[in-house]
């Protein structure tokens, strides 16, 4: 009986020779021909006398050869030498066409390999599909719409309306056999990802990558944990409101903003409240909590001592004039600050009023100001009072809050704008490892391999899964590299110019600028944190997020045990359908695993799995029965003159009077079981001659 991969060369004979599939009636007249001894190569020279091949070609040989390329590999010739060899070739009689055909057939291009395969599975299923509707020309132009994608089968078949032609099994119930098996595969995938994306308490993720590699559905019971799980969520969320109900947290929020929006206490832009001040014999004013300094006058009623010590020195600018504006000294001459107006007049007196004229109108600033540079010369005397004349900033409460929500804004703006920093640093890994490969000199010019290494590593680190390492040691680490690239003449870049240094230098400012962002939304946030009306609001607001964290563990364990209870009901189906499956096959199955199996006094399907035999090269198989087989499942009886490395072969020998199966662990085209992947089967008692595989399943008489 002609072999499977003898019909699949018989149907690329048709591809090449005529460009169609074969008819029903051909292949039963050529399977029968091959059955009885004829070989491919013969049936190949004898397509060349067909009616169809004459009136195609005739004599032009190079007609044929143009056509059989575009027929089974659906291109024109690679190059006219190739095509005029060919022609000398087939002229002189040096080659048959079987040759050429073979040629085709044992390409090692994966493209054309690709395209033949494609349009012999298109072949072999109209053909099946056709029957008495077979249209030769139809056919042909189906065939020529295929080329190397799946997508072009995928729509080949579907014109076909019908699925490649598959033979149904030898052995009654296997196909619903080996269907129950794949089913039960899935089922327990399905599974195994539910439990994982539950995270219970029986971890079957021992890598953190994703991946169920310590399931087991029969030592654990997953609904159970999930189960558990959500009772411990539900008792974490009832226990926190004995506590404080939801509607109180959102309350002392809401009340803990109203502190924050009636504070008028001024504090630094680090949060540190001017609380109380004291003045020396240099004027210099301190906040005690801090120890920051300020220069300037204060009034001495509010001092912590409650005196009035006569202050020295020279009180220092700027000023602040009654409508606000800022006065400053500029080489010794009063202006206002933002412009070029000059003060023309400054005078003092004993009120501690400093008066300015500028264009011709007095105004009053409240301070203190060197009379030394009054156009008067006068210097004024008595008792100094009036408000603190200080340099640093302050805000209230509420313009911190202010502060720390714009800067978190700009930061959000920026990695909404130019991409997470996952994806910058994913990108940035693979820029720097492709200039380090390609640039020699990278450990010169300013230190920038070094730089970019010690970059990478810290990249690296925040990559892999798992990892410790956080987003701002990457942003630090980039800011680092960013000095050391940009450090040349004039701040220039020292990487080695091209496209790879330019994304590097990119990305690198990028994440230097985030940052620079970060920081400040950071010292923002410690700064609003450090008053506190606005440690009460950081505090209630934390415990608003900390409820809603409770609230949402709830749902997610909710939704945790229904996604598992559905997938272990419906693993448990497919187990039971494998159950039934096998009973009714009848037989008692065993998986081969061993380097020596045993039949039993029962009917037995020993199974083969390339994957499980992976460290054991030759396998014994005793006692056998003809009541037994050996399930080959994806495999056909290779041919030993034309093994097909395109598809995964057994083939059959006979050692000592013992029948040897050869069976290739992968497609290839060796045949001869010492040059490939092989497991080689020895069935002891079991002549070679007695040996049927059919379909995947051998059988013995």
């Amino acid at each position: 009986m002609a072999s499977e991969a003898q019909l699949n060369t018989l149907q690329q004979l048709y591809i090449a020779y005529f460009g169609r599939p074969a008819e029903p009636s051909g292949v039963t007249y050529w399977e029968g021909r091959i059955d009885a001894g004829t070989s491919l190569d013969d049936v190949a020279n004898a397509f060349t006398t067909a009616d169809e091949f004459v009136a195609a070609y005739g004599d032009d040989t190079a007609a044929l050869v143009r056509a059989a390329y575009q027929n089974a590999l659906g291109r024109e010739v690679e190059s006219d030498e190739a095509l005029n060899f060919w022609v000398n070739q087939l002229d002189s009689g040096a080659v048959t066409p079987a040759d050429l055909m073979n040629s085709f057939f044992g390409t090692s291009d994966a493209t054309d390999l690709a395209v033949l395969n494609n349009r012999t599975e298109v072949a072999k299923a109209y053909t099946a599909a056709a029957g008495e509707n077979y249209d030769a020309a139809a056919s042909k132009t189906l065939l020529a719409s295929v080329d190397d994608t799946q997508a072009s089968v995928d729509a080949a078949l579907e014109e076909i309306g019908a699925e490649a032609p598959t033979e149904p099994s030898p052995i009654e119930g296997l196909d619903a056999y080996q269907d129950a098996i794949e089913a039960q595969g899935e089922a327990e995938v399905a599974f195994s990802d539910a439990v994982v994306a539950a995270k219970l308490e029986a971890d079957v993720d021992n890598n953190d990558d994703g991946v169920a590699d310590a399931f087991d559905p029969v030592a654990n019971d997953y609904v159970l944990q999930a189960e558990q799980a959500e009772l411990g969520a539900r008792t974490d969320l009832n226990n926190a409101r004995q506590t404080a109900t939801d509607a109180k947290l959102q309350q002392n929020v809401t009340a803990a903003q109203t502190n924050v929006n009636e504070d008028d206490a001024r504090y630094t832009a680090e949060g540190d409240q001017l609380t109380a001040v004291y003045t020396d014999a240099s004027g210099t004013i301190t906040t005690t909590a801090t120890g920051n300094t300020f220069t300037g006058y204060v009034n001495l009623n509010s001092a912590t001592d409650g005196t009035e010590p006569t202050p020295t020195g020279t009180p220092t600018t700027p000023l602040l004039a009654n409508d606000g504006t800022v006065v400053e000294v500029i080489n010794g001459t009063p202006v206002l600050i933002g412009t070029t107006d000059e003060v023309t007049t400054v005078y003092g007196d004993g009120s501690g009023s400093l008066s300015y004229t500028q264009d011709a109108t007095n105004s009053s600033v409240q301070g203190y100001q060197n009379l030394a540079v009054a156009t008067s010369g006068l210097e004024s005397s008595g008792t100094y009072t009036g408000q603190p004349i200080v340099t640093t900033p302050t805000y209230t409460a509420a313009q911190l809050q202010s502060r720390m929500n714009a800067a978190d804004a700009s930061l959000a703006n920026n990695v909404s704008a130019n991409g997470e920093t996952t994806e910058l640093a994913d990108e940035l890994n693979d820029a720097i490892a492709l200039y380090l490969a390609n640039n020699s000199d990278v450990g010169v010019n300013g230190g920038a391999g070094t730089a970019l290494a010690t970059l990478q590593s810290v990249l690296k680190a925040y990559l892999a899964e798992g990892s410790n390492t956080t987003e701002a040691q990457v942003l630090d680490a980039a800011a680092s590299a960013q000095d050391v690239i940009f450090s040349g003449t004039k701040n220039a870049s020292v990487l080695a110019t091209g496209e790879t240094g330019d994304s590097i230098e990119s990305i690198v400012t990028l994440l230097d600028g985030r940052n620079t962002l970060s920081d400040a939304a950071d010292d923002a946030e410690e700064a609003f944190a450090a008053t506190e009306n606005g440690q009460a609001l950081v505090s209630a607001q934390n415990a608003v997020d900390a409820r809603e964290e409770l609230i949402d563990a709830v749902a997610d364990a909710q939704a945790a045990v229904t996604a598992v209870t559905e997938a272990a009901e419906a693993y448990a189906a497919a187990q039971a359908d494998v159950e039934a499956a096998a009973e009714a096959l009848g037989y008692n199955l065993q998986t081969i695993d061993a380097a020596a199996e045993f039949g039993t006094a029962d009917a037995d399907l020993f199974t083969f799995d390339a994957e499980a035999l992976q460290n054991i090269g030759n396998v014994v198989i005793n006692e056998l029965s003809s009541d037994d087989a050996l399930l080959l499942s994806g495999y056909s009886l290779g041919n030993a003159e034309s093994a097909d490395n395109n598809a995964l072969e057994v083939f059959l020998t006979e050692v000592n009077g013992n029948a040897v199966l050869q069976v290739e662990n992968s497609a290839f085209g060796s045949s001869d079981g010492a040059n490939g992947d092989f497991t080689t089967i020895t069935l002891t008692g079991v002549a070679a001659a007695d040996v049927t595989v059919e379909n995947g399943v051998v059988s013995f008489a």
